[in-house]
């Protein structure tokens, strides 16, 4: 049981690293895109 707890708190320890990643990706498109123009 402890066990599944601690998978599930790693899996979304991932997920959250994954969507802080994904936002700062989005951030650098965006400031790209502004000095294109």
């Amino acid at each position: 049981m402890r066990r599944a707890l601690q998978e599930r708190a790693r899996i979304e320890a991932q997920i959250k690293a994954a969507e802080v990643v994904a936002r700062m990706r989005a951030e650098e498109e965006l400031k790209q895109q502004r000095e294109k123009e």
